[in-house]
């Protein structure tokens, strides 16, 4: 990760060298808010639904993943129009699932935990300005991973994925004062790598996920779309 981060950094001094004019105000920008992403994560969830299908004395059906959200603070630089922001993001949700198993009663969990690095470039309003409306592109490193519990509530990491997403987005500042505005950014996530989704499969389902893998491919995109809603303070404006 250290690699990807790094190119990133330097990408970020590029575009602030190319696109700032020396001689205008840089201001420092802080935030935080709330992040909430929607995907399908469709090869997840057929392993969910393959445990509920599996499960003829099931009890309480396992709830399939398609939602994240999480708390995100934010931190960059900003010139007379464009914003370069660094974004860290954390995500985290469980489902359950029970069973009767010889008259006795059994919980298996599915832990999601995934955190976000991402570097947005974008517009930032103007000096004495409170609004400004425009569109953005962001690259983000999202890491997951995938436990499940033995029933007895100690997770086992079985899984962890690796996606490099672009973003396109577009985004609204609403100013509250001089320095603090509202910030809302909608966005869509394109996932540059395939995930295996095998293993939690496995995990979930050790009897029937072997037969599974010869009829249903496990490999997809972590495609997502998003939206950030908080508050951002500019520092030298």
């Amino acid at each position: 990760m250290k690699g990807p981060m790094r190119k990133f950094i330097l990408t970020a001094v590029l575009v602030l060298a190319l696109r700032t004019d020396t001689s205008a105000q840089i201001n420092f920008i802080a935030g935080a808010g709330y992040t909430y992403q929607y995907a399908p994560l469709e090869q997840l969830n057929y392993a969910i639904k393959r445990f509920n299908e599996t499960h003829s004395d099931l009890t309480s059906a396992m709830p399939g993943i398609r939602s994240l959200s999480g708390p995100e603070i934010t931190a960059g630089l900003g010139g007379a129009s464009l914003a370069i922001l660094f974004a860290y993001s954390s995500f985290r949700t469980e489902r359950s699932g029970s069973w009767t198993e010889n008259g006795v009663g059994q919980t298996k969990t599915l832990r999601m935990q995934s955190n976000q690095y991402a570097l947005s470039f974008g517009k930032m309003p103007g000096v004495g300005n409170t609004f400004a409306f425009g569109m953005g592109i962001e690259l983000s490193i999202l890491k997951t991973g995938y436990f499940v519990d033995d029933g007895n509530r100690v997770f086992n990491k079985v899984s962890e994925h690796l996606a490099l997403g672009a973003s396109p987005y577009i985004q609204l500042y609403l100013g509250l004062s001089e320095h603090l505005y509202f910030y809302l950014k909608p966005s869509y996530t394109l996932d540059g790598f395939f995930s295996d989704f095998y293993p939690v499969n496995e995990a979930l389902n050790p009897l029937t996920a072997p037969q599974d893998k010869l009829t249903y491919a496990h490999e997809g995109r972590y495609n997502r779309g998003g939206v950030f809603a908080g508050l951002v303070y500019a520092i030298g404006r």
